[in-house]
């Protein structure tokens, strides 16, 4: 039944004369319900892929997130600035990415590549039809704002982005 909700989505983005390959848009994002579900202006509902936000208006749900990632508790503090990391990047039009697995679509979200000035962040390019993206989903583990699930096809440079950020303290891992 959710694979229903798919296709008015892929017809919608068809019709703007969109895709590159396999990407669609360009949206905009209504809200983001946490820990990993976004909400389409057009009102589809999607799973993030590869990535989970930390629960920063319930601090509860933070702490049962932190302890099955057998993560310090200390880490609290750091959930606002989390919002504050996601929410920046929302305003501006989003293109999808859509893995279509047995049990629910996943989504990775990006956003025609930003320039230097406005994230200073080693990341990947992805380029599609010759037009360069930035992952918001690979922005978010990198910038220590959001962790990485270990599932869907980006799930290794997803790892690594998490390392790094934990390697350099930032975000969710700054002391």
């Amino acid at each position: 039944m959710r694979w229903i909700a798919v296709f008015p989505l892929v017809a919608i983005a068809l019709a703007q004369g969109f895709p590159l390959e396999n990407l669609y848009g360009p949206f905009r994002v209504k809200e983001l319900l946490l820990p990993n579900v976004v909400v389409l202006e057009t009102g589809h509902r999607f799973l993030l892929g590869g990535i989970e936000l930390p629960h920063w208006a319930r601090e509860r749900l933070l702490e049962n997130q932190l302890r099955q990632r057998k993560l310090p508790l200390g880490l609290k503090s750091r959930a606002a600035e989390a919002r504050l990391c996601t929410q920046g990047f929302l305003s501006r039009e989003i293109y999808l990415e859509l893995e279509m697995l047995p049990e629910t679509p996943l989504v990775y979200l990006y956003v025609p590549q930003l320039q230097s000035h406005e994230l200073i962040l080693e990341r990947p390019a992805f380029v599609f039809q010759g037009h360069p993206f930035d992952s918001l989903n690979y922005i978010w583990v990198r910038s220590g704002c959001a962790w990485a699930t270990g599932q869907g096809r980006w799930a290794a440079l997803f790892a690594e982005a998490q390392k790094a950020a934990q390697e350099e303290r930032i975000g969710l891992w700054r002391p």
